[in-house]
């Protein structure tokens, strides 16, 4: 597989591939590039970040709980 990577006259990035292209493969690197675009513009803080996962793990315990009770 061939790869170009180039700017346009609208300082857009332009990629182009050529060959064979696994298309799982492009949505992957799409999708990690979409995550890194939205964690630049993220004000969170590693403190937040953490604060978050342990309230999903304790709400997410809860329901397992509870499903696993009934």
């Amino acid at each position: 597989m061939a790869l170009k990577i180039s700017e346009n006259k609208k300082k857009e990035v332009v990629i182009t591939l050529s060959g064979p292209i696994d298309q799982a493969m492009i949505e992957h690197v799409v999708k990690y590039m979409r995550y890194l675009q939205v964690l630049g513009k993220s004000k969170a803080t590693q403190a937040d970040i953490d604060k978050l996962v342990d309230e999903v793990d304790t709400a997410m315990f809860h329901k397992r709980r509870k499903r696993l009770a009934s």
